[in-house]
């Protein structure tokens, strides 16, 4: 059984809901107020890179969606860094949509800036993804976002996450 299984259910015109099922059987709910689109991104990156302490690494472990829009959350949650590396390469590919991607290098330059800023004192920074993983990642993402966009409303993608 995998560790977390995702479904984003088709809403149309409302949010798409996002659906997350734990290996013990819970779940958590919420509407995807960033959007499908982020949601797939973390998807595709945490399984690509395997990060066990992402958002659905967090997710997993029995964080509830709804915390995560607390004011407050991300000291809250005490966020691995892991989860803090997940999003900055998340929103790094959100910027991408409907433009061309970046070389390699200037997508590292560029998560490596955002990292930098945002890096609690003492944490040694992550190794930074090779040209590999990210097309691995911009493949997977591409894929995911090709299926939502053929999804009718009222239906929804699911994917197993084994982080």
């Amino acid at each position: 059984m995998p560790r977390l299984t995702v479904q984003l259910a088709k809403r149309d015109p409302k949010p798409a809901l996002l659906i997350c099922t734990r290996a013990d059987g819970s779940r958590t709910i919420g509407e995807a107020i960033v959007g499908p689109y982020h949601d797939l991104a973390h998807v595709a990156v945490e399984s690509v890179l395997r990060l066990r302490h992402a958002f659905f690494g967090m997710v997993a472990d029995g964080v509830d969606l709804a915390e995560f829009d607390q004011p407050g959350a991300t000291a809250a949650l005490d966020f691995h860094p892991e989860a803090a590396y997940a999003e900055h390469l998340v929103n790094l590919l959100q910027t991408e949509l409907g433009a061309t991607p970046r070389p390699h290098p200037e997508c590292i330059a560029e998560l490596n800036r955002s990292l930098r800023s945002s890096r609690k004192p003492g944490v040694p920074p992550p190794d930074l993804p090779t040209a590999t993983e990210i097309a691995l990642i911009r493949e997977h993402l591409a894929d995911l976002w090709t299926r939502w966009l053929a999804l009718p409303r009222g239906e929804h993608l699911e994917v197993a996450l084994d982080l």
